[in-house]
């Protein structure tokens, strides 16, 4: 159950009162969604709604660990730590690697498509806009490897002084 209107897009506020009231009125599992981008959305929303499951939509675009922080702070209450720059790097090379194995399309086709993915992880690193403003015009693997490699060689040597 998604608490914005299809009208709203992705503008205004959710009501998550329409979900409590969906789950109030069921007997089959309500899945939550709107605006959960933290562990203590995730958690607000529980309470607030009595669904049955929170789902995450743009909150995940460029945070894949978000699920992960997600289920930790369920369970224990506690905030996992954000990724290192490294990680997030990491990261980024993993979900196109994972992307190009597992897609129909050809790569200069998928890569194109997850350019605008891709630019949504936030390295925390100098000259990280400028990393993303080169992921835009990616066309291979290749060419992102060109890009995040010696950025990333570049941060762990900075980290390692």
């Amino acid at each position: 159950m998604h608490a914005r209107l299809a009208v709203q897009g992705f503008t205004g506020e959710p009501d998550w009162n329409v979900i409590r009231q969906v789950k109030e009125a069921v007997s089959v599992p309500v899945i939550g969604n709107g605006d959960v981008v933290t562990p203590q959305d995730a958690a607000r929303m529980f309470t607030e709604t009595g669904c049955d499951g929170v789902m995450i939509g743009r909150g995940a675009l460029g945070r894949p660990w978000v699920f992960k922080q997600v289920a930790h702070y369920l369970r224990t209450g506690e905030m996992l730590p954000e990724p290192t720059p490294i990680e997030r790097m990491e990261m980024t090379l993993m979900h196109a690697r994972l992307t190009l194995e597992h897609t129909r399309f050809r790569e200069a086709v998928a890569v194109r498509e997850l350019r605008g993915q891709l630019t949504k992880y936030h390295f925390g690193v100098p000259g990280a806009a400028a990393l993303r403003e080169k992921l835009v015009h990616i066309n291979t693997m290749a060419d992102l490897e060109a890009i995040l490699l010696p950025a990333l060689d570049a941060q762990r040597e900075w980290e390692a002084k």
